[in-house]
């Protein structure tokens, strides 16, 4: 291969590693944003699921189901909680 070509096959190599870091960087930082506010948005439940416990005096299972959280979510409100009393 001749110097020219070798030159030029260098330059698109490191053009397409930063684009390659670029969008790895993006689509990373999205995926930690999307996972923070999902951490949030269960910390927020188990914060009222708690403090309705304590209200109601009623079962952890009760109240979630008297504020209609969905069933898909109820065991990571229960896992948060757990893990917040150990």
């Amino acid at each position: 291969m001749c110097d020219l070509s070798q030159g030029i096959m260098d330059k698109g190599i490191e053009k397409g590693r930063a684009e390659g870091l670029e969008k790895g960087r993006a689509e990373g930082l999205e995926k930690g944003i999307e996972k923070g506010l999902e951490r949030g948005r269960i910390a927020g439940l188990s914060e009222a699921v708690m403090n309705a416990m304590e209200i109601t005096n009623m079962p952890i299972t009760e109240v979630m189901n008297a504020l209609k959280i969905d069933e898909e979510v109820q065991p990571e409100i229960i896992k948060y909680i757990n893990s917040l009393n150990q």
